[in-house]
């Protein structure tokens, strides 16, 4: 018994795209914002320099004529330095949102290119596990051989554990591994792995476990098959038809 999982990491691709472009909105909303802002503050600036302009030169013309013209040359100079250091440092401001903005820009393309790889990857393993899921029998064969009455001793503890579609199959190990026998042994597994095969489903390992309580080996057993099937007795699953 096998479980398919999508190994495709789930994510809204729809509402990250959409958050992208609100993002990229807002910004481009501040810009122009901020340069609306900057034209209507020197609009008001050169009319109200004009107006002081204008009241300056008429009161000039009846007094002190000169004194005055020379305080309104140095005037203009300094709101003309003012103003040539303010714009500088909004053309400096502007530019640096400017490149943020490019920067997001760059980062919703990359981010949309990655989405459509990730859709086409998507759609391709779909295929694949639909074309994989039509070979997969709905009901598994289940092979009846003859065993020992000793393994029907069991019979209660295997279906506590295993599926029960696999219940007959696994009985069926059990007589081919062990016959039944909690106690069994297979010393000569140990010239190959290093650890004899123990108990009712012989599983090789270590011995500092409960091998020969029946249902901790089954428990054992039924967390092995999960994993890989019934390729852990591969000799007996082979026998069986079970591979």
């Amino acid at each position: 018994m096998s479980n398919i999982e999508d190994p495709l990491i789930q994510i809204n691709w729809s509402k990250l795209k959409r958050y992208l472009r609100i993002a990229l909105g807002l910004v481009k909303g501040i810009v122009v914002g901020i340069l609306k802002i900057v034209l209507k503050l020197l609009t008001a600036l050169l009319i109200a320099l004009r107006k002081g302009y204008l009241e300056l030169r008429k009161f000039a013309k009846n007094r002190h004529k000169g004194v005055w013209i020379l305080l309104l040359v140095f005037f203009f100079l300094g709101i003309s330095f003012f103003l040539l250091h303010y714009i500088r440092g909004i053309r400096k401001d502007i530019g640096g949102i400017k490149k943020d903005y490019q920067e997001l820009q760059l980062k919703y393309e990359k981010q949309l290119e990655e989405y459509q790889d990730l859709t086409e990857q998507e759609y391709e393993l779909e295929q694949k596990l639909k074309e994989s899921s039509e070979r997969i029998p709905t009901k598994p064969e289940v092979v009846k051989v003859s065993r020992k009455q000793d393994v029907e001793n069991w019979r209660y503890l295997v279906e506590k554990y295993f599926p029960p579609e696999q219940v007959e199959n696994a009985l069926n190990i059990m007589a081919c591994e062990s016959g039944g026998n909690p106690k069994s042994v297979n010393e000569d597994d140990a010239k190959i792995t290093g650890y004899p095969s123990c108990g009712l489903f012989q599983i090789n390992g270590p011995t500092n476990w409960e091998w020969d309580n029946p249902e901790e080996n089954i428990d054992r057993a039924v967390t092995m098959f999960y994993e890989r099937g019934w390729h852990p007795w591969f000799n007996c699953g082979i026998k069986l038809g079970l591979l």
